[in-house]
């Protein structure tokens, strides 16, 4: 099983980070909320508290993930499903994921039941997007923004899975995980997975690069400058820059991250050093993309 699902937290205990959000969390069953928004970046653990908020209830759990299902059936289904009493427990929960993928019938009609709800009967929403929500029900909701881990936390979290794992990497890997991840808990464990098979330094240090790598932009842009890297041909090199859609300023910032990351990591490419050369002084704002096109053209002429 992926570690990311094999250790995903199921009780407050477990969840790591995001203490304040906890204590507010564990008042829950003595003062219950009607309706819990909870935000913030993809992987960062919203799912994973609703769930848990759930399992504090004896309460029936009826789950959507509105991105798949945000049409105007699907909010009168619950109109009329929450105002029926569960006969097999003392309330009800609705955990309405992914809610920025409501459409706009859908938040309207929403709206009614979240501002009246029956008794007994608590709605959470968790989305990385809040602002596309209605702002009556954002204005109504206890709004709780689940953030990114501190380096200090995701080095708890990594090595509280590797020690499970048998798994023996110095704190320097670990600090890598995290910056690569940004700190976000579902991010860091599908790296420390990826890794875990691995047995030479040098594979770990060159994965944990191309996975920083490839975060620094899209897809083509990427592949340019692997192409510059590698030293490809100047044709194949021109046809990945006309296939882009980037700005030029964004591809000559991105062209130089990548190199700077490279000998950064410690591998002193000789051609990384000179692709980092050539863009340094490149006038990409001013002039545009003729300017990339020229640096380009000192690399290989």
């Amino acid at each position: 099983m992926y570690f990311d699902k094999k250790y995903r937290p199921k009780n407050l205990s477990q969840f790591i980070g995001n203490s304040i959000i906890k204590k507010i969390i564990r008042t829950f069953p003595s003062d219950p909320p009607s309706l819990v928004l909870l935000h913030g970046k993809t992987g960062c653990g919203k799912t994973t508290l609703a769930r848990i908020i759930v399992d504090m209830f004896d309460y029936q759990l009826t789950d959507f993930n509105i991105a798949d299902a945000g049409g105007i059936d699907l909010a009168r289904y619950i109109n009329s499903s929450a105002k029926v009493m569960s006969m097999r427990k003392k309330g009800k929960i609705y955990l309405l994921d992914e809610t920025q993928g409501a459409n706009k019938n859908c938040m309207n009609a929403l709206l009614k039941i979240t501002e009246e709800p029956p008794k007994n009967t608590i709605f959470i929403m968790a989305t990385t997007e809040p602002q596309h929500l209605l702002s009556a029900i954002r204005s109504r909701a206890l709004k709780l923004e689940v953030k990114p881990l501190t380096e200090k936390q995701s080095i708890i979290l990594l090595s509280r899975v590797c020690k499970q794992e048998n798994l023996d990497f110095d704190k320097r890997v670990l600090t890598n995980i995290h910056n690569v991840a940004e700190g976000i808990p579902r991010q860091e464990l599908i790296i420390l997975n990826s890794i875990a098979k691995l047995e030479n330094q040098d594979d770990i240090d060159e994965l944990i690069l191309q996975i920083e790598l490839e975060g620094l932009g899209s897809k083509q842009l990427i592949d340019l400058c692997r192409a510059l890297l590698n030293l490809d041909s100047f044709k194949h090199v021109m046809a990945i820059l006309r296939s882009l859609e980037d700005k030029p300023e964004t591809i000559r910032r991105v062209i130089l991250d990548y190199m700077n990351k490279v000998l950064l990591n410690g591998r002193m490419d000789k051609q990384a050093a000179m692709v980092l050369c050539s863009f340094i002084d490149c006038k990409a704002i001013e002039i545009g993309l003729p300017a990339i096109t020229n640096s380009i053209v000192n690399l290989y002429f």
